[in-house]
C-alpha cells in the first residue's frame, strides 16, 4: 500500500491573504487523503464562492445551518460565559483525555458566524484542524472520526459526480431532504435531534459494500478531478472549497445537521467497517459531550 505521506495533497483555497493569514498552515500543509479532504480545481472553487455570494445577495442566504442525542431547551443559544480555562485546539496533535475548544470560525473559513465547539475526548484521540478522530495502528483511515462542515453544494451522484453539484437550500430540512435523495447512499429518514442545546436533523448514510476502492484509496469506476486524477466517491463541497469524499466500502456516516441560531453546521461522525464496538461507543460518547460557546 502506498505510504500515507505519499498520498497527501495540498488543499487549494479561494481566500484573500489578509483573511487567511491566521491559518496559513491549512493552505500550505499537505492534506491526507485518508481523512476525506480533496483538492479542488481552483476554477470550481471560484464558482462555489461566486454562487454563495449570489445566493446571499438575493436573500436566500448560505447560512445553512439523529437519533435524539442531547436535551431540548426552551431557547437554544450558546453559553454566554465561555470557560477560559478550556484549551483551544490549533495544530495537529495527539490529545490527552479531557475537554477542548474548537474554533469553527477559524477552521471553516474565517467568517465570524459560528460558536465554538467544546468537546470531551477519552484517551487515544487525535486532532487535526476540523477533524477529531481515534487513529489505530495499521490503518491509514481512522476507524472512527468526527468532522465539522459548512456544506454548500451537494453532489447529485457520488460516483459519476461531474456536473451534478446543486444548492440544497438554506435550512436544515432542505439539506437533510436533499441528502436522502442522493443515490447509492442508503440514507435513513431524517429525524429531529437536539445536541448541545440546539435543534437539528439527523440521518445516517453509507458507502455501498460492493463499491471497489484500490490500495491507494481511489474509488474504482468513479469520476476523477482533472487536476488530481484520482477517482473519488464524493458527498459535498464545503464553503472553503474542500470536498468531502468517502474512504472505503461500508463506511457509515452519522450526520447531525444543526441549526445554530440561523447558521447551519454539519457534524459528520463516520465509522469504518473495522471499527470495534468500543471505538463506536467512544464515538457516540464524544458526540454526546458536545456543547457550544460564543
Amino acid at each position: 500500500m502506498t505510504d500515507l505521506h505519499d498520498r497527501f495533497r495540498t488543499l487549494d483555497r479561494v481566500r484573500t491573504p489578509d483573511l487567511w493569514s491566521e491559518v496559513t498552515h491549512r493552505a500550505t500543509a499537505p492534506r491526507p487523503r485518508a481523512w476525506g479532504l480533496a483538492t479542488m480545481n481552483p476554477a470550481i472553487g471560484i464558482a462555489v464562492a461566486v454562487t454563495a455570494a449570489v445566493v446571499a445577495l438575493v436573500g436566500v442566504g448560505v447560512l445553512l445551518g439523529p437519533r435524539n442525542i442531547g436535551t431540548p431547551v426552551a431557547s437554544p443559544t450558546a453559553s454566554a460565559s465561555p470557560d477560559a480555562t478550556i484549551p483551544t485546539l490549533t495544530d495537529e496533535d495527539a490529545l490527552d483525555p479531557g475537554t477542548y475548544r474548537i474554533d469553527l470560525d477559524r477552521v471553516l473559513g474565517g467568517a465570524d458566524e459560528y460558536p465554538s465547539v467544546v468537546i470531551t475526548v477519552p484517551d487515544g484521540w487525535h486532532h487535526r484542524e476540523w477533524l477529531v478522530n481515534r487513529p489505530r495502528s495499521g490503518h491509514d483511515i481512522p476507524p472512527v472520526s468526527i468532522q465539522f462542515w459548512d456544506v454548500q453544494l451537494i453532489y447529485g451522484h457520488p460516483c459519476q459526480w461531474k456536473g451534478t453539484t446543486f444548492l440544497p437550500g438554506p435550512t436544515t430540512d432542505d439539506l437533510a431532504d436533499a441528502l436522502v435523495d442522493v443515490p447509492l447512499r442508503n440514507a435513513s429518514d431524517p429525524t429531529d435531534v437536539t445536541l448541545g442545546g440546539y435543534s437539528g436533523r439527523y440521518l445516517e448514510w453509507s458507502v455501498p459494500a460492493d463499491q471497489e476502492f484500490d490500495a491507494d484509496g481511489a474509488a474504482v469506476g468513479c469520476d476523477a478531478d482533472i487536476d488530481v486524477r484520482i477517482p473519488e466517491f464524493r458527498s459535498w463541497l464545503g464553503r472553503d472549497t474542500s470536498t468531502r469524499y468517502q474512504q472505503g466500502p461500508g463506511q457509515v456516516d452519522r450526520l447531525w445537521i444543526m441549526d445554530l441560531d440561523g447558521t447551519r453546521l454539519v457534524i459528520d461522525a463516520f465509522s469504518m467497517p473495522y471499527a470495534t464496538a468500543e471505538e463506536r461507543a467512544e464515538l457516540t460518547e464524544v458526540i454526546e459531550s458536545i456543547r457550544f460557546e460564543p
